[in-house]
């Protein structure tokens, strides 16, 4: 889903199809925001969707992800400030970690899709709807059940 989308259907929810109340810039803002919402429930719920590997050589440190939440659990490995340690007598492992999307920009014209499959993309908008909704003095408790 573009990211043009989900602002249509956010503001068709919340009866903003003039854009009077909300910017798209906003909107972006609360779409972001169901970004990082929706990857932590998923990793939470341990879906392997938001799990990546990075391979991590011996004496090297190699920079955090961009997209880094955190490791799994046993990885053989330390987080140091801003670097992975390799933690093993091996030359190289592949290191696994949870990942939540950075956020998304429209910047020059740009129209990125929501980085989740399908329906988590749908529940990215809910989030997002319900936070517009929330600072239009709606009660948004019905949504969130």
């Amino acid at each position: 889903m573009k990211v043009s989308e989900a602002i249509t259907m956010i503001r068709d929810r919340v009866n903003d199809p003039g854009e009077r109340v909300f910017t798209d810039a906003e909107l972006l803002r609360y779409i972001n925001a169901g970004i990082v919402t929706v990857g932590n429930q998923m990793i939470v719920a341990g879906n392997p969707w938001c799990i990546k590997k990075i391979t991590l050589t011996e004496d090297v440190a190699v920079d955090v992800p961009s997209d880094f939440h955190s490791l799994l659990p046993g990885q053989p490995c330390a987080l140091s400030g801003e670097e992975l340690l390799l933690l093993s007598d091996e030359e190289s492992v592949d290191i696994g970690y949870f990942s939540v999307p950075s956020p998304l920009s429209t910047a020059g014209g740009a129209d990125p899709d929501i980085p989740f499959p399908s329906p988590y993309s749908t529940n990215v908008v809910n989030v997002a709807f319900e936070m517009a909704a929330m600072r239009t003095g709606h009660d948004v408790s019905q949504e969130r059940q």
